[in-house]
């Protein structure tokens, strides 16, 4: 009896053993299958953020050229100014709109004309960028004021949060992007939200603008 048992144990032994020798290069290559995957969509994610990164920066160096044009403009009078503004906004396809600043006082827009306001720079991330969710002409729409000020007069240039989603081309779930400025970001919605980042450990990747300071 003893023989017999031990054979049925060699048997089984032998058999456990054949089964993981063949699983070891299955299971091998499927380890190589997941990091070849893995590592492609980081690169993905990389490449996606970079990508609108420079998109981002493309669409701000446009405004930012449009807005020192006619920078010269603050300081005068809404009337001698406003068609000069108008034409400005005319001009540039990503302006929504321009504002004249005087003493952090939004006196002359080129949507409302003669107009008085605050803008208080505080709001502003490194004292340029202000993204908002709306104001009282469109409360339920997002956009980002882009400020060029030398105390006590400036000019404030509004684009649209559309015209950034646009730019990030936030589609679908396979690449999501946020635009980030100081302490609010832009979510793929194109609501503007200040509390924490959601947590995406996962291929996640942030790169930040040279020019400008932002993140994506």
């Amino acid at each position: 009896m003893t023989p017999l048992r031990t054979s049925v144990r060699d048997k089984r032994k032998l058999l456990f053993v054949s089964i993981a020798v063949g699983l070891t290069p299955i299971v091998a290559g499927l380890l190589v299958l997941y990091t070849q995957v893995d590592r492609s969509l980081a690169q993905s994610a990389t490449k996606a953020t970079i990508m609108g990164l420079h998109k981002t920066e493309a669409v701000m160096d446009r405004v930012s050229a449009a807005a020192g044009k006619i920078r010269y403009l603050a300081g005068q009078p809404c009337d001698a100014a406003l068609s000069t503004l108008r034409m400005g906004v005319v001009s540039e396809t990503y302006l929504r709109s321009l504002t004249l600043v005087r003493n952090n006082r939004m006196y002359c827009s080129s949507l409302e004309g003669v107009m008085s306001a605050p803008l208080d720079p505080a709001n502003f991330h490194d004292g340029k960028f202000w993204l908002r969710q709306g104001n009282p002409t469109t409360p339920d729409s997002s956009m980002l004021y882009y400020r060029l000020y030398s105390d006590p007069q400036g000019i404030a240039a509004i684009v649209d949060g559309q015209t950034l989603l646009d730019a990030l081309d936030i589609r679908g779930d396979e690449t999501p992007l946020i635009l980030e400025m100081g302490a609010a970001w832009l979510d793929r919605l194109g609501n503007v939200r200040t509390e924490d980042i959601p947590e995406n450990p996962e291929h996640h990747v942030k790169q930040t603008s040279r020019r400008y300071g932002y993140c994506a």
